[in-house]
């Protein structure tokens, strides 16, 4: 990867995740997430509960499943739970379960524009730090960590960055070329995914492509692109700083090679 990333000073990104995946903690219990999140203090007063996050695994020894047509069975007496930490301003949220500590960033009318990488990957590290302390105070157990992961997603509007759903192909060329509109044929926003190795087996990229409709008469539509990178941390594999640098490095890189030069001119890019 090169030592700098091309960057936008208005980017269509509108959330990113930085996150770790761990071996469940026998002893770490809902209660414990409740009071872990107490610990936090005042500049986390949000929190609300949602499903538990199914562990993930990017391996090379064996055929990948499709996520359709994996076989799911939880027996459990303890039903898992994830919680969602906002801040006061609720553009950063953390969300904790038993296996999972992730970091968002979300786009608000307050704080429209990414803080970049660099800012956030020492607040994920501050963080993720501190959840360590709370299950050693706890004496629940320290985490065995064996995943990292990186996500960003984009947010394409029609009228801005796309007419029709035929645009799409030119705004990424090298993921659709141009779309049929002829014969009769009227094309809608395509619902793709891709999934690439990220050499040498250090993990993949997963790209996701669907549409957004408008959520309201005034509202807008959009095609959401997601992109995904993740790998594993057994021995002779990268660091959880590592892990989130290269993921980092692999989005962006790739990013920057499936739009349009001339959408860069668009959003601003500076390198």
């Amino acid at each position: 990867m090169p030592k700098s990333s091309p960057e936008f000073t208005n980017p269509p990104l509108v959330e990113t995740v930085l996150g770790v995946q761990f071996r469940r903690l026998p002893r770490l219990r809902n209660a414990h997430l409740g009071a872990y999140w107490k610990s936090l203090g005042p500049e986390w007063p949000n929190v609300a509960d949602a499903a538990p996050i199914d562990p993930q695994y990017e391996r090379f020894d064996a055929p990948v499943v499709p996520m359709g047509q994996r076989l799911r069975l939880t027996l459990s007496s303890d039903p898992a739970s994830r919680l969602q930490i906002r801040d006061a301003s609720t553009s950063r949220m953390i969300q904790v379960q038993n296996g999972r500590f992730h970091l968002n960033w979300i786009a608000t009318d307050d704080e429209p524009r990414y803080p970049r990488f660099r800012t956030n990957l020492p607040v994920f590290l501050e963080e993720l730090e501190r959840f360590r302390s709370f299950l050693n105070a706890e004496r629940i157990g320290e985490p065995e960590f064996d995943q990292w992961e990186v996500t960003y997603v984009n947010r394409f509007v029609r009228g801005r960055d796309w007419g029709s759903p035929a645009d799409l192909g030119t705004l990424l060329p090298s993921l659709l070329g141009p779309l049929p509109a002829h014969g009769g044929l009227a094309p809608e926003v395509p619902a793709c995914t891709w999934r690439f190795v990220i050499a040498p087996q250090r993990g993949r990229l997963h790209l996701e492509l669907e549409n957004q409709p408008r959520q309201t008469e005034s509202g807008e539509e959009a095609a959401i692109l997601k992109l995904t990178a993740r790998g594993p941390m057994n021995e002779g594999q990268p660091t959880i700083e590592e892990g989130l640098k290269l993921g980092h490095d692999v989005i962006v890189q790739s990013f920057v090679e499936i739009t349009s030069r001339e959408a860069h001119r668009k959003w601003g890019r500076t390198q």
